[in-house]
């Protein structure tokens, strides 16, 4: 059993390390197959293969749901700009129906500095279509594992920063087949908490109206700052809908909420920053390179205390005093046995910068 394990890891790595697409490839993976359907030893050296199968372009008939631990060379491929989620070729597709590297036609990433800029570009009002939230999940849950990303930025292209629901297709919803509006309903929710659990900070830089489902991405991001043409409104009650009263009650007041709940009422960015709700209100021009800034700093930090942090902040939410504080403690207790925080102390103590690596 043990040979065989070896051979499908050494079968892998050398997928891995050659990248290769021709009939040796083909050949190793239909090997492993059959090893996998034979119930060999093999397919216990861990499940992560698949992934990267798919993203090479090997579909069903390798699905063998082994994969080996990454080495150091799958794991420099899967950090790369060209190897990350946006970019990764269709996983399950039928042979005949597979493509190169897809285009981000509604979702643009760029990776610079430790930070990544996330821009909607749903044209004209970044709507939010099943495909866009697919989409914009994707590239949200594969950032969230991608060594070297510690900071996001969302944003988006061109006068919107996200009108909310696709109205055009969330009217054929219900008149689709069984289980359509559930499952719409789950994308629509999940996105949000997306968004919330990642493990880096999300900065909102919201360029113009966020409305609904789009009010709702800024609202579960971490920091809000936005363009004094940003408006945030819940047009819900005027459009046959409901949805957004929780999320909102997480950030605004009691008050402001049912304002624009049940009116309509779509708030200016500039009240929003006099009542303290976001934390910048600039010029167009001057929005990008706030929320960079802002995020740079953060991307400068102990990747692992702010992993540690986001938890801490998500968690308190909704406990008690004493738990919530006895929960910051237990995570204190962690953080002091990481080599971030003895790199921590020691460049305070020796004045220098701390200098942390992006494994956790």
């Amino acid at each position: 059993m043990w040979a065989d394990a070896e051979f499908a890891a050494a079968s892998v790595s050398h997928a891995v390390e050659m990248q290769a697409e021709g009939e040796s490839l083909e050949r190793d993976l239909a090997v492993l197959a059959a090893k996998a359907r034979a119930g060999d030893a093999a397919v216990t050296i861990t499940r992560r293969a698949l992934h990267l199968y798919g993203a090479m372009g090997f579909t069903d008939d390798c699905d063998i749901g082994l994969y080996m631990n990454a080495p150091s060379r799958s794991t420099q491929l899967l950090a790369s700009p060209k190897r990350c989620a946006f970019n990764l070729w269709r996983v399950n597709a039928p042979r005949h129906e597979r493509k190169p590297p897809m285009e981000n036609n509604l979702i643009k990433v760029k990776i610079e500095d430790h930070v990544a800029l996330i821009t909607m570009a749903a044209a004209p009002v970044n709507a939010q279509s099943r495909a866009f939230v697919e989409e914009l999940t994707a590239v949200f849950d594969e950032l969230n594992e991608t060594p070297g990303v510690r900071a996001i930025v969302l944003t988006g292209e061109g006068k919107c920063f996200s009108a909310g629901a696709d109205i055009k297709s969330r009217g054929k919803i219900a008149d689709g087949a069984p289980g359509d509006t559930y499952r719409h309903l789950r994308r629509t929710r999940e996105i949000g908490f997306v968004i919330m659990e990642m493990n880096i900070p999300v900065i909102a830089a919201v360029n113009g109206p966020a409305l609904g489902a789009g009010m709702g991405l800024a609202i579960c991001s971490d920091i809000i700052v936005c363009s004094t043409k940003a408006v945030f409104g819940l047009p819900e009650i005027d459009i046959g809908l409901m949805g957004g009263v929780r999320h909102t009650m997480r950030v605004f007041p009691i008050g402001l909420t049912r304002r624009m709940v049940l009116t309509g009422w779509r708030c200016p960015a500039e009240e929003l920053w006099r009542r303290g709700l976001i934390e910048a209100c600039v010029e167009p021009e001057e929005l990008l390179p706030t929320a960079m800034e802002m995020a740079r700093t953060m991307a400068s930090k102990s990747p692992k205390a702010i992993q540690l942090a986001k938890r801490a902040l998500n968690t308190v939410e909704t406990m008690g005093l004493k738990d919530g504080y006895r929960f910051e403690q237990n995570l204190t207790v962690e953080m002091t046995r990481h080599p971030h925080s003895k790199e921590a102390m020691a460049a305070f103590l020796e004045k220098r910068p701390a200098v942390f690596k992006d494994e956790l």
